[in-house]
Parts: structure tokens; C-alpha cells; sequence
């Protein structure tokens, strides 16, 4: 009998100790056995160490590292460098997954000889309830794609067709991310993933929901506005670097920088949140604007709104009413 591929399910944990082990069984209960489960434990001071260890004690797939608190990047890089599956997934501590998804993405990874296969994925409150946001989600997607035809559908618009860029349900090939590391501490999966599909690779997009989101008021995602909601533009400008020769990604990203640079100055002003280097934010920002105008594709309201931003933002907000 052919011997299973080993694939590394890579775990960060930092002070979930109340999601943990809903995380930790449904990896371990996976119908696909063949698993190496890296806890990454990024100085957590709950119990989540510790029930790390606890699960570690009674399955020998589990292994442990524990490192001083460094974020969520580092600790999925950490898992990186340990790896030694010849396929990588991830996992966030605070959400879970459902009990085929490895054994059938794996499946389609081999069958259709892609480096990467992405799920479909649903929303858990902390009530319990679960929404499945695929209302706008393109059915052409589905099946075997080039990466660069992935990343558009990918990248149209605020991701509005519901395909998400996070690493979470996503089985990558382990050849695929030698050279590539997360960076940042928030919207770090944007960027990894961008590198990835500008490689020119094959995806295999899958229909079926195996991956569990919990939206909880504990997530990074959930706290109040900060500085460092500004490295999503620089994954966005990153992103505009790495498929320049592609007009229509180049021109949504340019959109989308553009209207998260004016958000996320009103909402700093708002907070008091003092912006690190905002006039490298503000020299992308005109630059993407000065692009939008040559092409001639952004509506006409749209580059009236940036002009006036760019002029000045306190006329935008008296304007605006903001």
C-alpha cells in the first residue's frame, strides 16, 4: 500500500484556552490520519501551554514549541522552519474544522496535480449560530485554475465574492513556501498569499465548507482601530508590485488602497491614533490616484472623492460630514 503524504497542520496559540481544545479535537478526530500537528505556543499566559502539552501527553502527531510572545506571524513561521509535511496547512486556535477536510482536499490536490487547493468556509458566532456567506461567490470559480485567473476572482473589488485570502483553508504544497514567510501582525495573510499566486501556479477551488470561523469578541480582528491596521496597505501595495503587468488586478488594488487609505485616516483621526509614516501612506496614495486617472476606470465620483481627499482631507471631511 502507497504510503500517505504527511501533511504539517501549523497551529499559533496565544490565550485561547477557552476555544483550545474544540481546535485541537477536531484536528486530531480528522478522518485523515496522517498528520503532523505543530502547537506553536506564542508566550501565552492562560492555561493554552499547558493544555497544549496535556494533548501532546496523548498523541504523539502533537508537538509543542514555546516561544516569548511575538505575534501571529512569527509563530506560523516558526511552524514553518519545523515543518516536515509535504503539505502545509493552518489553523487558527480559536476556530475549528470539520472532520473530512483534509482527506478531501488532499484528494483534490492529487487527483488534479495542483500546488494549492482552497475550501469554502462559514461563520460561528459565540452564540452558536453559523452563517455561510456564499451568496456572492462566483460558481465559475469552482475546479482547477491558473493562479494569476484565481487572484483575479481573488482580488475583485473589497473581496466582495466572498473568496477569502486567509491561510486558514487553504493545503498548500510544501514546495510552494520555501522562501515565503508571513510578516506583519495583521492582514499578513494578504500579502504571503499574493506571493504565492504570483508564482503562476495551479489552484484547485473547492465548493464545499470545511473550515469553521469563530467570530468572537477575543479575535485580533475584533479590536479597536490601531496603527497597525495600515499594513494592509502595505500588503495592498506589495500586491500592486507583484501583478503590475495585470491591468485589472493593478487597477482593483489601486481602488481598494485608495479607499482604505481615506477609511483608515478618518478612523485614526477619530480614535487618536497616531499613524506611523503616514506620509509614505500619503506618496502611495497620490500615486495611486495619479494611475487611476490616466487609466480612466475608476467612475468618476470615485477619482472626484480621492482628488478632494488628496487636496485636503479636512475640506473631505467637512464635505463628507466625517
Amino acid at each position: 500500500m502507497e504510503a500517505q503524504p504527511l501533511i504539517t497542520v501549523i497551529v499559533p496559540v496565544y490565550n485561547v484556552e477557552k476555544y483550545l481544545r474544540r481546535c485541537l479535537d477536531s484536528i486530531i478526530r480528522q478522518t485523515y490520519q496522517n498528520l503532523e500537528i505543530l502547537c506553536i505556543d506564542d508566550g501565552s499566559i492562560d492555561n493554552s501551554g499547558e493544555i497544549c502539552e496535556q494533548y501532546a501527553a496523548r498523541d504523539a502527531r502533537i508537538k509543542v514549541i514555546h516561544q516569548e510572545n511575538q505575534g501571529l506571524s512569527t509563530a506560523r513561521n516558526r511552524g514553518l522552519d519545523a515543518a516536515e509535511g509535504e503539505y502545509i496547512a493552518f489553523v487558527d486556535s480559536d476556530d475549528y474544522i470539520l472532520e473530512d477536510m483534509y482527506k478531501k482536499m488532499l484528494a483534490k490536490l492529487l487527483d488534479y496535480n495542483v500546488d494549492l487547493c482552497v475550501c469554502q468556509w462559514q461563520y460561528e458566532f459565540s452564540d452558536g449560530r453559523q452563517v455561510v456567506k456564499k451568496q456572492n461567490i462566483d460558481p465559475t470559480i469552482y475546479g482547477r485554475k491558473a493562479s494569476l485567473e484565481f487572484a483575479r476572482f481573488l482580488y475583485r473589488g473589497n473581496y466582495e465574492n466572498g473568496v477569502v485570502v486567509a491561510a486558514w483553508n487553504k493545503l498548500y504544497r510544501r514546495a510552494l513556501l520555501d522562501k515565503i514567510r508571513f510578516e506583519g501582525r495583521i492582514h499578513e495573510d494578504d500579502a504571503f498569499n499574493g506571493r504565492i499566486m504570483a508564482k503562476n501556479i495551479s489552484v484547485y477551488v473547492m465548493e464545499e465548507q470545511f473550515y469553521v470561523y469563530a467570530q468572537n469578541g477575543d479575535s485580533l480582528t475584533n479590536k479597536p482601530f490601531s496603527a497597525n491596521k495600515f499594513f494592509f496597505l502595505d500588503a495592498l501595495a506589495e500586491r500592486r508590485e507583484l501583478f503590475k503587468s495585470d491591468a485589472f488586478i493593478r487597477q482593483e488594488t489601486e481602488q481598494l488602497y485608495c479607499s482604505m487609505y481615506i477609511e483608515y485616516c478618518l478612523r485614526a483621526r477619530k480614535a487618536g491614533v497616531t499613524i506611523t509614516h503616514p506620509e509614505k501612506y500619503r506618496q502611495i496614495f497620490r500615486q495611486m490616484c495619479s494611475s487611476l486617472r490616466r487609466d480612466g476606470k475608476a467612475g468618476i465620483k470615485f477619482r472626484l472623492r480621492m482628488m478632494l481627499f488628496s487636496f485636503s482631507p479636512s475640506l473631505y471631511r467637512h464635505i463628507t460630514r466625517q
